[in-house]
């Protein structure tokens, strides 16, 4: 997984860490795909995997899908609605509930 490597290459040896604290964003980043149905073991994996699925209906995603596929607009707005309704009532957030409702395609 890239963002592991470049974690644990560029960024961790440079913080003043013990092993422990090391090892918790590096699990957090394995885990935090908005796919996943596990449970997340640390509030850091939870911290990312809600930004995560909040990234995948901004704009950031969006324009993710839009990038893959600009020929079908049409299948790009189905891409990211089935996306945000995949990921509905995941949120426990209240900030992310409210931004999922906002999301228009």
């Amino acid at each position: 997984m890239r963002s592991r490597r470049v974690i644990e290459a560029e960024v961790l040896p440079h913080l003043a860490l013990n092993e422990d604290q090391k090892g918790r964003p590096l699990k957090a980043i394995e885990s935090h795909d908005y796919r996943d149905p596990r449970p997340t073991v640390s509030n850091e994996a939870l911290l990312l995997r809600k930004a995560d699925m909040l990234g995948v209906i901004r704009m950031i995603g969006m324009a993710r899908e839009f990038a893959r596929g600009p020929k079908n607009v049409a299948a790009c707005s189905r891409r990211i609605l089935a996306r945000r309704n995949g990921i509905q009532g995941r949120f426990t957030l209240p900030r992310a509930q409210t931004a999922l409702t906002q999301c228009r395609v």
